[in-house]
């Protein structure tokens, strides 16, 4: 199998009106520019800057410093933020004093950009009007990663002779190798900057929420992966494996996959 391989990390900060092309390429595809709505915490702490991103098809893109975190708003959710959000007044909201002084310890700094315009609060005072849009998106605040949070697990099982292999890698590049026959062993080592910077995209491709799981039993002599990100575990037989979760197995596992 032929494997391509993402060649860089888009991180979205500035928002743009909605409705925007993806664009092309695969760096469109792991953080696409279309969008609803954006939403942005800063603070003082070494995790408190995460921005997020609502896509029409209602994916949600949370970039921390760490890395990038792909979820999926609930139709009827995504319907409520888009219900106030078309009737909130954003031009009288964005019209407000810009905030000069930076937040206070312990405490956030929010801002929703909507249609070009940008609306500021400290933490704890909302605006009514967009009060149900942040009580349904602050909570994906907690998924956004951090250096030690997990970026993938692959675990390849079987072959001719039967054996268990297991990779992970956090999102600071922090790894382990472990393989259980003939006999058991492990190893610890950092991936490469460039490799991880390019398996973080490929693990932040939105495709891969789209793959679905197999049952299926390897063919013969042949292997079964799973493959574990913090959204779900996908598993596939050897020979039925996409070519999005072939760039990640490749990139994990530092070597082309070639099932």
């Amino acid at each position: 199998m032929r494997r391509s391989l993402v060649t860089g990390l888009t991180v979205v900060v500035v928002v743009t009106a909605a409705g925007c092309g993806d664009g092309g390429g695969s760096q469109s595809k792991s953080v696409p520019r279309g969008e609803l709505v954006s939403l942005s915490r800063t603070g003082q702490g070494p995790t408190a800057n995460v921005s997020m991103v609502v896509r029409p098809d209602r994916h949600v893109v949370l970039t921390s410093p760490a890395g990038v975190y792909v979820s999926r708003l609930g139709p009827a959710t995504y319907e409520s933020v888009q219900s106030e959000l078309a009737s909130a007044p954003i031009g009288e909201l964005d019209a407000k004093d810009e905030l000069a002084l930076p937040p206070a310890v312990n405490s956030y700094r929010y801002t929703i950009a909507y249609h070009g315009r940008l609306v500021h609060w400290e933490q704890g005072s909302t605006p009514s009007e967009l009060k149900r849009t942040f009580s349904d998106l602050s909570p994906f605040f907690a998924s956004a990663p951090t250096g030690s949070t997990l970026l993938v697990r692959i675990r390849r099982s079987g072959g001719l002779a039967p054996s268990r292999v297991s990779v992970s890698v956090d999102y600071d590049g922090r790894a382990s190798h472990s393989e259980e026959a003939p006999r058991m062993r492990s190893r610890d080592y950092r991936v490469p900057r460039p490799t991880l910077e390019r398996l973080k995209a490929a693990v932040a491709d939105v495709e891969l929420s789209e793959i679905p799981s197999s049952s299926e039993a390897p063919p013969a002599d042949g292997y079964i992966y799973e493959v574990t990100t913090n959204r779900r575990t996908i598993r596939a037989p050897q020979g039925r494996v996409s070519s999005v979760l072939a760039r990640v197995i490749g990139l994990t596992e530092g070597r082309a996959y070639t099932g």
